[in-house]
Protein backbone atom coordinates (compact mmCIF):
# COMPACT_ATOMS: atom_id res chain seq x y z
CA UNK A 1 0.00 0.00 0.00
CA UNK A 2 1.25 3.34 -1.40
CA UNK A 3 2.04 6.18 1.88
CA UNK A 4 -0.30 8.82 1.51
CA UNK A 5 1.69 12.32 0.89
CA UNK A 6 -1.49 14.32 0.99
CA UNK A 7 -1.00 17.56 2.65
CA UNK A 8 -3.01 17.60 6.10
CA UNK A 9 -4.71 20.60 7.53
CA UNK A 10 -4.08 21.72 11.23
CA UNK A 11 -7.21 20.53 11.90
CA UNK A 12 -6.40 17.01 10.88
CA UNK A 13 -3.41 17.03 13.11
CA UNK A 14 -3.94 14.77 16.35
CA UNK A 15 -3.16 11.57 18.25
CA UNK A 16 -4.76 9.29 20.72
CA UNK A 17 -3.28 11.01 23.39
CA UNK A 18 -3.37 14.43 22.48
CA UNK A 19 -3.05 16.91 19.44
CA UNK A 20 -0.77 19.68 17.77
CA UNK A 21 -2.27 22.42 20.57
CA UNK A 22 -1.15 20.39 23.30
CA UNK A 23 2.52 20.31 21.72
CA UNK A 24 2.07 24.17 21.53
CA UNK A 25 0.94 24.74 24.93
CA UNK A 26 4.18 22.88 25.84
CA UNK A 27 6.60 24.16 23.47
CA UNK A 28 5.06 27.16 21.81
CA UNK A 29 3.50 27.89 19.18
CA UNK A 30 6.55 29.49 16.97
CA UNK A 31 8.71 26.35 18.57
CA UNK A 32 6.70 24.13 17.14
CA UNK A 33 6.28 25.85 13.91
CA UNK A 34 10.15 25.99 13.66
CA UNK A 35 10.84 22.15 14.69
CA UNK A 36 8.23 21.19 11.88
CA UNK A 37 9.87 22.93 9.52
CA UNK A 38 12.56 21.35 7.63
CA UNK A 39 13.26 24.27 5.12
CA UNK A 40 14.44 26.71 8.03
CA UNK A 41 12.29 29.04 6.47
CA UNK A 42 12.02 32.59 8.42
CA UNK A 43 8.66 32.85 9.53
CA UNK A 44 8.75 29.08 9.62
CA UNK A 45 6.03 27.35 7.25
CA UNK A 46 4.27 24.54 9.79
CA UNK A 47 4.88 21.29 8.11
CA UNK A 48 1.65 19.86 10.01
CA UNK A 49 2.73 15.91 8.19
CA UNK A 50 5.94 16.26 10.42
CA UNK A 51 3.85 17.68 13.17
CA UNK A 52 1.55 14.28 12.41
CA UNK A 53 4.38 12.26 12.21
CA UNK A 54 5.83 13.16 16.11
CA UNK A 55 2.12 12.63 17.06
CA UNK A 56 2.28 9.14 15.90
CA UNK A 57 5.58 8.82 17.48
CA UNK A 58 4.19 9.98 20.43
CA UNK A 59 1.47 7.69 20.73
CA UNK A 60 3.60 4.84 19.55
CA UNK A 61 6.01 5.51 22.70
CA UNK A 62 3.25 5.41 25.34
CA UNK A 63 2.07 2.26 23.61
CA UNK A 64 5.07 0.24 23.92
CA UNK A 65 5.63 1.71 27.24
CA UNK A 66 2.73 0.32 28.73
CA UNK A 67 1.95 -2.83 26.96
CA UNK A 68 2.28 -6.05 28.26
CA UNK A 69 1.73 -4.53 31.42
CA UNK A 70 -0.76 -4.08 34.08
CA UNK A 71 -3.06 -1.79 31.66
CA UNK A 72 -4.74 -2.06 28.42
CA UNK A 73 -3.13 -0.39 25.64
CA UNK A 74 -3.90 2.34 24.31
CA UNK A 75 -4.21 3.68 27.78
CA UNK A 76 -8.56 4.18 28.57
CA UNK A 77 -9.14 6.80 30.81
CA UNK A 78 -11.56 6.26 33.74
CA UNK A 79 -10.60 9.75 35.29
CA UNK A 80 -9.80 13.01 34.09
CA UNK A 81 -6.64 13.82 35.94
CA UNK A 82 -5.06 10.88 34.58
CA UNK A 83 -5.80 12.21 30.67
CA UNK A 84 -4.56 15.68 31.29
CA UNK A 85 -0.87 13.71 32.86
CA UNK A 86 -1.05 11.28 29.56
CA UNK A 87 -2.14 14.61 27.50
CA UNK A 88 1.26 15.87 29.04
CA UNK A 89 3.39 13.03 27.96
CA UNK A 90 2.16 13.24 24.36
CA UNK A 91 2.94 16.65 24.00
CA UNK A 92 6.68 16.21 25.42
CA UNK A 93 7.22 13.40 23.66
CA UNK A 94 6.12 14.37 20.37
CA UNK A 95 7.68 18.22 20.55
CA UNK A 96 11.09 16.46 21.62
CA UNK A 97 10.91 14.35 18.73
CA UNK A 98 10.30 17.44 16.03
CA UNK A 99 13.14 19.11 17.75
CA UNK A 100 15.63 16.13 17.56
CA UNK A 101 14.41 14.90 14.21
CA UNK A 102 14.67 18.62 12.45
CA UNK A 103 18.47 18.38 13.06
CA UNK A 104 18.69 22.05 15.08
CA UNK A 105 20.90 21.44 17.48
CA UNK A 106 21.74 23.66 20.93
CA UNK A 107 23.00 22.05 23.66
CA UNK A 108 21.23 24.03 25.79
CA UNK A 109 17.60 23.96 24.41
CA UNK A 110 18.57 20.19 24.18
CA UNK A 111 19.58 19.24 27.26
CA UNK A 112 16.70 20.67 28.37
CA UNK A 113 14.43 18.86 26.11
CA UNK A 114 16.00 16.14 26.93
CA UNK A 115 15.64 15.95 30.38
CA UNK A 116 12.05 16.80 29.91
CA UNK A 117 11.39 13.19 28.25
CA UNK A 118 13.18 11.63 31.03
CA UNK A 119 11.13 13.11 33.29
CA UNK A 120 8.27 11.81 31.60
CA UNK A 121 9.37 8.19 31.45
CA UNK A 122 10.26 8.29 35.37
CA UNK A 123 6.63 9.29 35.92
CA UNK A 124 5.12 6.48 33.12
CA UNK A 125 7.47 4.16 35.40
CA UNK A 126 6.25 5.23 38.70
CA UNK A 127 2.43 4.12 37.44
CA UNK A 128 3.48 1.48 35.22
CA UNK A 129 4.51 -0.25 38.31
CA UNK A 130 1.91 1.43 40.84
CA UNK A 131 3.87 3.61 43.16
CA UNK A 132 1.64 5.72 41.69
CA UNK A 133 -2.27 5.39 40.53
CA UNK A 134 -2.91 5.81 36.88
CA UNK A 135 -6.94 6.07 36.33
CA UNK A 136 -6.66 3.66 33.49
CA UNK A 137 -8.45 0.33 32.35
CA UNK A 138 -6.85 -2.25 33.93
CA UNK A 139 -5.41 -5.75 31.08
CA UNK A 140 -7.31 -8.31 34.08
CA UNK A 141 -9.75 -7.27 36.60
CA UNK A 142 -8.38 -6.77 40.17
CA UNK A 143 -10.23 -9.22 42.69
CA UNK A 144 -13.17 -7.40 44.42
CA UNK A 145 -12.25 -9.16 47.82
CA UNK A 146 -8.80 -10.54 49.41
CA UNK A 147 -7.71 -14.34 48.52
CA UNK A 148 -7.87 -16.25 51.86
CA UNK A 149 -6.92 -19.52 53.06
CA UNK A 150 -4.64 -21.70 51.70
CA UNK A 151 -4.05 -25.39 49.62
CA UNK A 152 -5.94 -27.64 52.12
CA UNK A 153 -8.60 -25.07 53.04
CA UNK A 154 -6.43 -23.48 56.48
Amino acid sequence: MPIDLTPISPDDVTGYYGSQVDMENVYGDTNIARYSDMTRSDPPTTNFTRIQAASDYADGQINAYFRDGAFSTPLAFIDSSSRVMARNWYAVIAGSWLYESNGIRDEQVGNKYTEMVKKVYAEMALHKSGIRRLGVQRRWPSPTSPVGGTANGN
